[in-house]
């Protein structure tokens, strides 16, 4: 039921399913304005999955409930995308020891977004192994302001310790690791540089295509929208995409858990569970963008506040210092 719960609550944010959340002058003009997915599109459930767990030979999921995590191992060491928040990347680091690996060796940490549920244990897993941290410089760039901005809406998922500045993501450059190639893409829109990444997942001898975007949820205001349809439209003509692995579980379409616990009898040579294939993730692309479509076309709006149940505590994995 906790489960279900925190799943249910993350997908109002990634949706953006908006009700009459206008606090202040930014927040303005949100009331009765709304886009939802289709019924059913993210499905809910309470799926017995076992944290951490192997998606791919060669990545595994050592994120929360509620938040992505990914470590893709190479010849010569590793790498994580996103690092969750401050308050959970001690259970992050223990995820890791528990399948086997050495936190020691991450080379890098690639951050979807300057939101702190995905960049704010970037500075701790630095501090501790010398990893790079990789963020586009938009994102650096709004990192450095939060201080200051701190009352300002576009701030609310944005309130811990920023990592030291360090590499600035550049669009479509290539980061060899190893046996392993990782293409970073900067696609704006849910932050001023939300940044997606590339890679190749391993299934015995089948190679897939591997995208984990940044930023697909429409919570930013009416004047991001347009970069956020520009960086999607992108990623989508970037393909054709074998497998979409979220920086949120249920932003895996289909669900990361579910896909994982329906597979779990998975035969040799069966099909993998988390392969959506090419057809179906341009048909979420296209989802995804009509809503941002019907956003675009909306009267202006500011940025969606922070809800209430996240702001007071009450799910770790979100939790805001606040």
């Amino acid at each position: 039921m906790r489960r279900l719960c925190m799943a249910l609550v993350v997908a109002s944010i990634a949706t953006s399913v908006v009700g009459a959340q206008a606090q202040d002058e930014r927040a303005r003009g949100r009331d009765g304005i709304g886009w939802r997915l289709p019924p059913g599109y993210i499905p809910g459930g309470d799926w017995n999955v076992r944290i951490p767990f192997q998606v791919f030979d060669n990545v595994y999921y050592v994120g929360n409930e509620a938040v992505s995590c990914y470590l893709v191992t190479t010849s010569d060491g590793l790498v994580l995308i996103d690092a969750t928040n401050a308050i959970m990347v001690n259970r992050t680091i223990e995820n890791i020891r528990q399948l086997g690996f050495d936190p020691m060796d991450i080379k890098y940490v690639f951050v979807t977004e300057a939101h702190e549920i995905h960049y704010g244990g970037a500075a701790q897993i630095k501090a501790m192994t010398g990893a790079t941290i990789a963020l586009s410089p938009a994102d650096w760039d709004f990192l450095e302001l939060a201080v200051e901005r701190a009352d300002w809406v576009e701030y609310d998922w944005t309130t811990q310790v920023a990592p030291p500045r360090d590499h600035e993501i550049q669009h479509g450059e290539v980061i060899t690791v190893g046996d392993a190639e990782f293409t970073l893409y900067t696609t704006p829109g849910h932050t001023p540089g939300t940044s997606s990444f590339a890679y190749v997942g391993h299934d015995g001898d089948r190679r897939y295509r591997v995208l984990t975007p940044g930023g697909t949820g429409l919570s930013m205001g009416s004047d991001w929208t347009d970069e956020w349809i520009e960086g999607r439209e992108g990623l989508k003509a970037e393909g054709p995409w074998d497998v979409i692995l979220g920086n949120h579980p249920n932003n895996t379409p289909g669900n990361l858990f579910k896909l994982i616990y329906e597979g779990a009898d998975r035969a040799p040579g069966d099909p993998h569970p988390v392969v959506q294939g090419r057809a179906a993730i341009d048909d979420w692309f296209d989802t995804l963008l009509g809503l941002a479509w019907q956003k675009a076309e909306a009267p202006p709006h500011g940025h969606l506040r922070r809800p209430g149940v996240i702001t007071n505590q009450v799910l770790p994995h979100l939790l805001s210092p606040r």
